[in-house]
């Protein structure tokens, strides 16, 4: 199945590194531009695509006519956004055939939007997670697909729990990307 990939960040590089060890064929990646502070803290999905030799853009808007007329032309089956920062318009929405899913760091419903594991933890959260949903032109607002509980410990910090986000993230996309493969998830 052939995906194009919107990603950013920690998540993002489990994601990518996630669909390619479960047989995906990724046709590009749309990444933000690096920027400096935040790279000591999170990996590089730019610098993860270039080793792989998959194509990777940086648009300012994913939405300009440009790119969705360079998505259109790189015919996905799928798109998948991990941690990819800004919203997409239905125009793209619209392009694969088997639809577009978001991986979101809580427990939807809860939490959509922005920096949801700081909110997680500011509001003393005993759990959180991770949310594979299907995108509409809401934030954080589809279909959900499948969930993944988090347990937050006394001494977690953002830090912390980002790399628990991360590894549950990549556990969960082991468990459902051969049903999404193979047509049973998305059903």
């Amino acid at each position: 199945m052939k995906a194009v990939v919107l990603a950013y960040h920690n998540i993002g590089c489990a994601g990518v590194k996630a669909l390619l060890r479960n047989g995906f064929e990724i046709a590009a990646i749309f990444t933000h531009k690096d920027v400096s502070g935040e790279n000591i803290w999170f990996d590089s999905v730019a610098e993860l695509a270039a080793s792989l030799n998959i194509t990777v853009f940086a648009p300012e808007d994913i939405n300009h006519q440009m790119w969705v007329r360079k998505i259109i032309e790189l015919e996905p089956d799928i798109i998948f956004s991990f941690y990819y920062r800004n919203m997409v318009s239905q125009a793209i929405l619209d392009i694969p055939p088997e639809g577009c899913l978001n991986l979101h760091g809580s427990l939807l419903p809860k939490y959509r939007g922005r920096c949801p594991i700081n909110w997680a933890l500011v509001n003393g959260e005993k759990e959180t997670g991770v949310t594979l949903h299907y995108m509409t032109p809401k934030p954080d607002d589809g279909d959900i697909l499948c969930q993944k509980k988090i347990i937050i410990s006394d001494d977690d910090t953002a830090m912390s729990l980002h790399k628990k986000a991360v590894k549950a993230s990549a556990d969960l996309l082991d468990e459902i990307l051969p049903q999404i493969e193979d047509g049973t998830a998305l059903s």
